[in-house]
């Protein structure tokens, strides 16, 4: 699959397959596969309107992989590049949870 979107990366349909392929991922609690695609387009399509959730969902997948730190790296990006989406918002309030 990765070398089939690799191979087709400049389609306009690449960023939203990854997303669905992120979301099938994390129904079946593939918590580390789901932050690969997750962040794959997160970082090579940045201004894509999936991102804000590939960032969400990436910070909780973190989280349910014990990784604090990665989880709280992803909230702060969103507090600091996305604070006025739902997102944003529900980050400020997991950051200091999980902060302290």
């Amino acid at each position: 699959m990765d070398a089939f979107l690799e191979q087709h990366q400049q389609s306009h349909y690449v960023p939203k397959a990854l997303s669905v392929i992120a979301e099938i991922y994390s129904l079946f609690q593939d918590h580390p596969t789901t932050v690969h695609y997750y962040r794959w387009l997160a970082e090579q399509y940045p201004d894509h309107p999936d991102v804000v959730k590939a960032r969400w969902q990436m910070a909780l997948s973190y989280e349910d992989m014990q990784r604090k730190d990665l989880a709280l790296e992803q909230y702060q990006i969103l507090i600091d590049s996305y604070s006025q989406t739902q997102e944003g918002k529900m980050s400020l309030a997991r950051y200091s949870k999980l902060k302290y």
